[in-house]
């Protein structure tokens, strides 16, 4: 079946539960009580409020939960007290006025849940289930109001219509007057006012069904059994009215969908007079009852008469003493009682016998075998006990005021009528056989009991065992016999044996303590030899050996202090460089009272490790007192941390582990290592080879021998070699693995297998070292392998690590200078001393990479002040001060300087480079090609010459060997931005603006800088610039606004706007861009002669002749070869019909074509400018060949198939038409359109 929605089941149920138990705020108290209390877990469901509420005490929702959950559990007197207390915190909601009402329903108090559901309906009149419950309290009430008018104890039942849920009922305690029936009346209780009862503190009212009166009736069991159908009134005597069953005289008639009320037959305590004055009470028949008190005393609160059973009277017999009040006269009823029989007088000496003529009294209300359903028919309702049902005496009714049935509340509504189907009457006596009694009872009454009957019955239940044995008594001590068995001698051999085996065990318990200390020993020994071995496998064996001595002898120092030396030493050899465990074993060693020197060398380790470099150098230097000094241990460790902190005395404190203990295999390799990056390698190869000669087993030995020897061995026979060590990685830590793999990639570097090699460089990377040693050498291994980014990456950890270390530092400015990237390089060596020749030199190319006037200013100065205090300074340090120089000034005495130095160091690829850079930036490409071409045979793989020689080709014109260099730059680093840049531009210039719009799209997309733009808006400049030449001048528009806001004022992003808009036919914003870059008149500053001649196209297009002649006379004084400037003023010619003035400036432009690559649209306008030089000077087949050539161009100006037209017109006018309406579909509104609509018609 399918779970109902919004519902939990059991199992979720219970998780929820037990997590709420175990973590009290994991979910919500009151939603997961609500999810219980639908599950029908009232139980479960009060734990969850309580502990919320506990919490939160004046949560609403919570309190009317806890209401709910106590209502449905039982106790109706905690939901009252829950539910009332939410009425008074929130008064303006519903839900706890609407459960306090059913409560108070439940518990039998109408009234008040009326009073309660009044408030819930005033809140929300619309609730149909206010509405049922209102309903069913005024009904209730009414039944109250009604009963206590008729003096009844307990009203009748609702019909089964009435009852929506289940049956509730008011009533009395019906336990509580029959067992008080035969006790004499009482004073009546004092009435409290209505308004004088407390609200939570109230008479508590149940429901009883049958069962619970057969349960209440027990005290009365041994009297016999009460008939099963109605008594009637024996034929010589009178019917008697019954209350509750109506007039005697009526028939008796089946209610309809009714049945008896539960309390039917049962007389009301009648309440004493209290002015009336006893009176002997007259003679009663045995079966008789007299009068129920008003206000009986509770069954369970009642004392127990105890004494034999001839002191008790009978039952049912009338009481001698007192006697009971006169009743004020009853009204006359339609038939008179039967004559009263007089009544025996009681004795006292025995106790009153049984009439043997007339069977025992029936026992009232006997208790049935099974128990009584809900509902029964009307046969099988008992019915009401002789000495109820047949008052002997009808005595008069009390006063109104002062008679009211038990627990029935007063009301000033008028009793309704009672239904008439209700009133019974009994059978005739005829008709109903007497029945026989169950049991009879009272016949050993005041006869001892038989004990023996009793046990054997509890023994045949197996309830009780009869003793076995001998009788056991006291006795004195002479009347004792002795017994038993004299014990004294065994008892002394006992404690003399007890005495051997305790001697005998503490000795055997010392013999067994100093077998365990002797084996400790023998593991800690076994461990410090292991620990000297230096190898990853032997230190965790070491480590093993003296946790099992620990074990062995927990008090033993010396044990704490090899496991410091053990532990720091994992944690400086292994890579990673984790010193957490270190802390354990450190608290340890303070309470053995281990080696003070070893305490201050760990603690030393952890500083280091945590980043705190003070307190490490301080705990050193402890580490090194009082005889620390003397110690391998403590100087291995003192020097390898040294080597961490930068401190120059960390090699001599290797180099003095090494000579006092020659076994100590990391001081050994550590010393090594130094002498490596030393750029001693020999001397390293010695210290690993004596290591190995001890232990050619050790592993990391091994791999140091690989890696400094994989440059001298051949790369087939040292990759096989290494394959069985790289086996045993298994059982290696961080630092083994980074050997391992830096090994391979430098072998494979020396196979040409590059792919395989970055790959190794790669793998070593993810090996999890972090210690700063092995970072450079990966840092250096990546840069190698052309991995830049992780090299980068592993340098920048590596000064992390070790901030101090100078090495560190250049080694990543290194990086950044591979990376051309200036101001990182420029920002990591301005921590360096500025006297160190290496900064000097890395500053400088900082410089010449960011160009800016500034940083160049700065390592000029530099540079200068070197080499004027240092004569000997390298050429390298000369050839950096000319290309600086170069771009700061006159370029004319550096290009001598440069000559001079290339004569004085021939062949030296520096001193040819700065010469080829110096030529470059006078503008002499011969000179710069050739000493940029003995530059890159001198070393390939120099991706600055290459493109150095890039540049010095295109200036002289060879495009394709221009491409080729800047490509074979681009092959060898990548991220040569300005190789890149300075190809997009080539391609726009040969016309290759596909290729140049994919070259700066991936620019684009780069991060970094170069020129003073960033990589990215140099990139998106360059994508329109090829879109212009490609015709898609949208898209190019688009491109163009994707540039940032501080981009576009730039000189570059201006240019480039400028040749957009002059595309798009916009001369006015051009000419406003191309306005902000000319100098100020009287700054003495010169434009570019590239911006003037664009400048002077913009006036052209905007009809300006006479300052566009000025902007290109401008041009051509600073440059008198430029091909923009001379064809616009030969245009300028073209327009004025001075075709004589025009041409020798268009031979100038075409002989400046060749050797200044331009675009195609360039050479399509100088060879229309031609054409229409000799169409003016009449020179037809000269202007026709070259219109021709100019119109087969892309990007050639309109006009130039109008004048293709006008030289075709006389000799070829089919072609001629043709060349017109090219022109009109191009230019439908041309200057020229008029006279070419003339021409075809």
């Amino acid at each position: 079946m399918a779970k109902p929605p919004g519902t939990s089941s059991a199992h979720e149920l219970d998780t929820r539960l037990l997590r709420f138990r175990t973590r009290p705020g994991s979910e919500d108290a009151s939603r997961l009580a609500a999810d219980l209390l639908q599950a029908d877990r009232a139980v479960d469901a009060i734990d969850v409020t309580a502990a919320g509420l506990r919490g939160a005490p004046d949560d609403l929702s919570l309190l009317v939960l806890d209401g709910r959950a106590h209502y449905a559990a039982g106790d109706l007197l905690r939901a009252q007290a829950a539910l009332l207390k939410a009425a008074r915190i929130a008064p303006a909601q519903k839900e706890p006025f609407r459960w306090l009402g059913e409560v108070l329903l439940k518990r039998g108090d109408p009234q008040r849940a009326i009073k309660v559901l009044e408030r819930a309906r005033a809140i929300d009149a619309d609730d149909r289930t206010v509405q049922a419950l209102h309903q069913r309290a005024e009904r209730l009430a009414r039944i109250a109001d009604s009963e206590a008018d008729a003096d009844l104890g307990v009203p009748s039942l609702a019909s089964d219509g009435d009852l929506p849920e289940e049956r509730t009922v008011v009533r009395a305690e019906v336990s509580a007057q029959l067992a008080n029936s035969t006790r004499p009346p009482s004073p009546a209780p004092v009435r409290r006012a209505e308004h004088d009862l407390p609200e939570e503190e109230d008479s508590p009212t149940s429901l009883m069904d049958r069962q619970d009166i057969v349960k209440a009736l027990q005290p009365l069991k041994g009297a016999p059994a009460t008939a099963t159908r109605p008594l009637e009134p024996r034929g010589d005597e009178p019917r008697a009215a019954t209350p509750g069953l109506g007039a005697p005289d009526r028939p008796v008639t089946r209610p309809h969908k009714a049945t008896l009320p539960l309390g039917a037959g049962i007389v009301p305590a009648a309440r004493p007079a209290p002015a009336a004055k006893p009176t002997p009470a007259p003679a009663v028949k045995p079966m008789a009852a007299a009068p129920m008190p008003a206000a009986p005393m509770p069954a369970a609160s009642r004392p127990t008469p105890r004494g034999p059973a001839s002191a008790m009277p009978p039952p049912l017999a009338p009481r001698a003493t007192p006697p009971a009040p006169t009743r004020p006269a009853e009204p006359p009823r339609a038939s008179t009682p039967p004559p009263l029989r007089p009544a025996e007088p009681p004795r006292a000496s025995a106790p009153p016998a049984l009439r043997s003529a007339e069977p025992p009294p029936p026992e009232p209300f006997a208790a049935r075998p099974s128990p009584v359903p809900a509902r029964r028919a009307l046969d099988d309702v008992p019915a009401a006990p002789p000495r109820l049902a047949e008052p002997v005496v009808s005595p008069a009714p009390p006063a109104a005021e002062s008679v009211r049935p038990p627990l029935a509340r007063a009301s000033s509504r008028p009793p309704a009528p009672e239904p008439e189907d209700a009133e019974l009457v009994a059978p005739d006596d005829d008709a109903v056989p007497r029945p026989a009694p169950d049991f009879e009872t009272g016949e050993r009454a005041g006869h001892p009991e038989d004990v023996d009957e009793i046990l054997g019955m509890l023994e045949s239940q197996g309830i009780f065992e009869p003793p076995t044995g001998d009788v056991a008594a006291w006795a004195p001590r002479k009347e004792a016999g002795v017994t038993g068995t004299r014990i004294g001698v065994w008892m002394a051999a006992a404690w003399v044996l007890t005495a051997g085996l305790a001697a005998g065990g503490w000795f055997g318990w010392q013999k067994y303590v100093e077998q365990r200390h002797a084996r400790a020993a023998e593991l800690v020994a076994q461990a410090r030899e292991e620990a000297r071995i230096g190898d990853h496998q032997r230190l965790v064996d070491a480590e093993r050996h003296l946790r099992e001595a620990r074990e062995l002898n927990p008090n033993d120092a010396t044990n704490s202090t090899v496991l410091l030396f053990v532990q720091a030493q994992l944690a400086l050899e292994d890579g990673a460089f984790e010193v957490g465990y270190l802390r354990p074993a450190i608290a340890r060693a303070e309470r053995m009272e281990a080696d003070a020197q070893w305490l201050h060398a760990a603690r030393a380790v952890i500083a280091a490790g945590e980043g705190d470099r003070e307190a490490a150098r301080t705990a050193i230097g402890h580490a090194l007192e009082n005889g620390g000094a003397e110690q391998a241990g403590i100087l291995y460790v003192a020097g390898r941390l040294e080597q961490r902190l930068g401190v120059d005395t960390a090699l001599e404190h290797l180099q003095q582990a090494v000579e006092r203990d020659a076994q100590l295999t990391a001081a050994a390799i550590a010393l090594a290592e130094a002498r490596h990056d030393e750029g001693r390698p020999e001397e390293a190869v010695t210290l690993i080879d004596q290591v190995l000669a001890r232990d050619a087993e050790n592993l990391r030995a091994q791999l140091w021998r690989a890696f400094l020897t994989a440059d001298d061995r051949d790369p087939g026979e040292a990759i096989a070699a290494l394959a069985p060590i790289e086996a045993r990685l298994e059982h290696g830590a961080p630092t083994d693995r980074v050997l391992t793999e830096l090994t391979r990639a430098r072998l494979m570097r020396r196979q040409g297998e590059h792919e395989r090699a970055a790959e190794a460089v790669d793998a070593a990377l993810r090996a999890g070292a972090q210690e700063p040693r092995l970072l450079a050498l990966m840092a250096r291994a990546a840069m190698n392998a052309g991995r830049l980014v992780q090299a980068e990456y592993a340098a920048t950890a590596a000064v992390r690590g070790s901030p101090s270390s100078v090495d560190f530092r250049k080694l990543l400015a290194n990086i950044h200078l591979e990376r051309r990237n200036g101001e990182r390089a420029i920002a990591t060596l301005a921590q360096l001393p500025a006297d160190d020749p290496d900064v000097v030199l890395m500053t400088g190319r900082a410089a010449i990479l960011v160009g800016s006037d500034e940083a160049l200013a700065g390592a000029g100065a530099a540079l200068d002040q070197y080499v004027q205090e240092h004569e000997d300074a390298n050429v390298e340090l000369r050839a950096l001060r000319i290309r600086i120089g170069v771009q700061t000034g006159d370029p004319a005495p550096m290009l001598a300087a440069a000559r001079q130095l290339a004569r004085d160091n021939p062949g030296d690829p520096v001193a040819s480079l700065a010469l080829g850079e110096a030529a470059l930036r006078a503008r002499d490409p011969e000179t710069a090609a050739r000493a940029l071409e003995q530059v890159v045979q001198a070393s390939p793989d120099d991706a600055e010459g290459h493109y150095l020689l890039g540049r010095a080709r295109r200036m002289q014109g060879d495009g394709e060997g221009a491409k080729r260099s800047l490509e074979r730059a681009i092959a060898l680093r990548s991220e040569h931005v300005d190789a890149k840049i300075a190809l997009g531009g080539l391609l726009l210039d040969m016309g290759e603006d596909e290729a140049a719009e994919r070259l700066y799209g991936e620019l684009s997309r780069a991060a970094g800088s170069a020129g003073g733009l960033s990589l990215a808006a140099a990139g998106r400049l360059g994508r329109v610039e090829a879109l212009i030449g490609l015709g898609r001048l949208d898209d190019a528009q688009v491109q163009m606004e994707g540039v940032r806001e501080g981009d576009r004022e730039t000189a570059a992003a201006r240019l480039t706007g400028a040749r957009l808009a002059l595309a798009r036919g916009r001369a006015g914003d051009a000419i406003r861009d191309l306005r902000a870059l000319l100098p100020a008149e009287g700054s003495g500053q010169q434009a570019s002669p590239t911006v003037l001649a664009l400048y002077g196209d913009a006036l052209l297009a905007a009809g300006q002749v006479e300052p566009s002649a000025a902007a290109y006379e401008q041009a051509l004084a600073t440059d008198s070869e430029l091909p923009e400037a001379l064809i616009g003023r030969a245009e300028l010619y073209v327009r004025g019909e001075a075709e004589r003035d025009a041409a020798p400036l268009l031979a100038r432009a075409r002989a400046s074509l060749r050797t200044r690559i331009r675009p195609p649209r360039l050479q399509a306008r100088l060879t229309m400018l031609e054409g229409r030089v000799a169409l003016m000077s009449r020179d037809m087949d000269t202007a026709r060949t070259k219109l021709r050539e100019a119109t087969a161009i892309a990007g050639v100006p309109v006009e130039a198939f109008f004048h293709l037209g006008e030289a075709l017109a006389g000799e070829n006018a089919p072609e001629a038409r043709a060349a017109y309406e090219r022109y009109l579909a191009l230019a439908p509104e041309g200057s020229f359109a008029s006279r070419a609509r003339r021409a075809i018609r």
